[in-house]
């Protein structure tokens, strides 16, 4: 395989964690997002680095994906309580 396909394979990994982060990052009821949301996003922000050792196409869409679904889970936390 091309380092091109390569690094692609392991950005379109990291989008789709970071939507599950975007889409669970504002449940804090039980602090689910602690147990649910954050390691996923953990996971995909090392795949993002990864595939960013191969290709820089989508680096900063999903850099901006993963720091919106950050800003919202920590205004989120700042409502619950």
């Amino acid at each position: 395989m091309r380092k091109d396909t390569i690094g692609q394979i392991f950005h379109i990994i990291s989008i789709i964690c970071g939507i599950w982060f975007l889409i669970t990052g504002w449940i804090w009821s039980f602090l689910i997002a602690v147990f649910i949301s954050y390691p996923v996003a953990i996971v995909g922000l090392l795949f993002w680095g990864i595939g960013c050792r191969f290709t820089e196409k989508l680096s900063k869409p999903i850099l901006t994906l993963y720091f919106t679904g950050l800003a919202i889970s920590l205004l989120s936390i700042l409502l619950y309580k």
